[in-house]
């Protein structure tokens, strides 16, 4: 398997943890509060402060897969996963650094370590981008 591959797995493998832990989270509470299971805000606003910091780490992960996951999966289909393999690594562990900073606080400097991250993931997939497109032609 090589990194790409790997990396995309690792994404997917870590969308999935993010959707078990929330769906334990609101089963928790409508086991202990009586909530009726489908009076949930898809926000997460309307939980505890860390429901909210769950599903939009979630939320997080779906919103960029698209992008991550589009040019990895590019990167396969057009035989480049050359130029993908050496950060591939990289740009998922940001993505999970991303999310935990998320899963810890709110704060305004956990807000910019968050930040940080997602510029990490930006930054690649953009060089990816234009590395491929670069080849292409």
């Amino acid at each position: 398997m090589n990194l790409t591959i790997l990396a995309i797995s690792g994404y997917i493998t870590w969308m999935l943890l993010l959707l078990l832990a929330l769906e334990a989270f609101r089963t928790y509470l409508v086991i202990s509060s009586g909530r009726k299971s489908n009076s949930f805000n898809t926000s997460g606003s309307d939980t505890t402060e860390f429901g909210h910091r769950l599903t939009r780490a979630h939320a997080n992960c779906y919103e960029f897969f698209p992008i991550f996951g589009g040019i990895l999966i590019l990167a396969v289909i057009t035989n480049t996963t050359d130029i993908t393999n050496p950060l591939s690594l990289l740009c998922l562990f940001a993505r999970i650094a991303q999310s935990f900073t998320h899963l810890l606080s709110g704060s305004n400097i956990a807000t910019q370590v968050r930040f940080l991250f997602f510029t990490i993931q930006v930054g690649v997939c953009s060089w990816w981008m234009y590395q491929i497109v670069s080849t292409s032609f």
